[in-house]
Formats: C-alpha cells, sequence, structure tokens
C-alpha cells in the first residue's frame, strides 16, 4: 500500500441537496503537471491522482464531488440551498478544492484500492 498524505472528501448528497465531508487518513496523492501550446498561447494544466485503500465511503458523483489533501475541517451547512451556495462559495475561496472527474474501483488484486481523478 502506498501512503503520502492524508485526504478529505466532499460528496455530493442528492437528498440533502448539500455536501457530506468524509475523511481518509491514509491514501496516495499524485499531482501531475502539464502544459501544451494552443492557437492562443501556452496553457498549464494540473491533474491528480489519488488512490483510496478504504471503499467505505468512495466518491460517487463526478463533476459534483470534492477533495482537498489533508485533513480539512470545513463542514457545509446543507439546511437550504442558499446555505450550501454560500457554504460552497466559502468552501472554494478558503482551500484548494480539487474536483472529481473520475472513479475505477479496483478493490481486487494485490492492491486494492478506488482510483479517482481531480481537476
Amino acid at each position: 500500500m502506498l501512503t503520502n498524505a492524508d485526504c478529505t472528501l466532499y460528496r455530493w448528497n442528492a437528498a440533502s441537496g448539500g455536501y457530506d465531508r468524509f475523511y481518509f487518513s491514509e491514501c496516495y496523492w499524485s499531482e501531475n503537471e502539464g502544459a501544451a501550446v494552443r492557437k492562443l498561447g501556452m496553457q498549464h494544466q494540473t491533474s491528480v491522482t489519488v488512490f483510496l485503500y478504504d471503499d467505505t465511503n468512495p466518491p460517487q458523483n463526478p463533476t459534483k464531488d470534492m477533495m482537498v489533501k489533508g485533513n480539512c475541517p470545513f463542514t457545509f451547512t446543507n439546511t437550504t440551498p442558499a446555505t450550501v451556495s454560500a457554504s460552497l462559495k466559502a468552501f472554494i475561496t478558503a482551500y484548494k478544492v480539487r474536483t472529481v472527474m473520475a472513479v475505477d474501483n479496483r478493490m481486487f488484486g494485490g492492491l486494492p484500492h478506488i482510483e479517482v481523478t481531480l481537476k
């Protein structure tokens, strides 16, 4: 098991219309820097790959779920759509938030994990 970090998942909850917080004490977090020359100039991109070794509360909603590296103490106020929106704005302003783009369940073999791709 490769570990180099911990992380916090904020998973979209359709029933409440807000986000639930899940902490993972051990994960493998890999940031990849890339650049491409386009018609309008140089564009830099960062992608992140995270290996989660616990399948209890994995990401379930690509493009809606979010992750933060480390133990993030932020808690969303999920009482009304307005409070969720205000919480989301404060969250994105205060932390380096990554959006879940893909989730691959690989909980088999010699290194069972869930591979999460972030943007």
